[in-house]
């Protein structure tokens, strides 16, 4: 003779399984949210290094730029057949 699951064995199943699903997805939330924060971490850095590099080059730094109370500094000077901010490459100058 066969032996049948109980409608009382089915609803614990499926209640066990929606239990796990709900925790799997409460922990994939926070995992994307994680992730995100990180990113921007991540692109804040690369502006600061960009703001940075433009300070060294420019001697001033961009947020100053911004406020309108100076002026933005000329296009960088020829040196030579290069660019202060160039590379020379068969016969032509193009920007790094």
């Amino acid at each position: 003779m066969k032996r049948h699951f109980t409608l009382i064995e089915m609803l614990v199943v499926v209640f066990i399984i929606a239990l796990l699903a709900g925790i799997g997805f409460s922990v994939g939330g926070s995992v994307r949210r994680a992730a995100m924060r990180d990113a921007q971490a991540a692109e804040l850095a690369k502006i600061l290094t960009a703001c940075a590099k433009y300070e060294v080059d420019y001697g001033v730094y961009p947020t100053e730029l911004l406020s309108g109370e100076i002026t933005p500094p000329p296009p960088p000077r020829k040196i030579g057949l290069a660019t202060q901010h160039g590379k020379r490459r068969n016969g032509t100058i193009r920007a790094i």
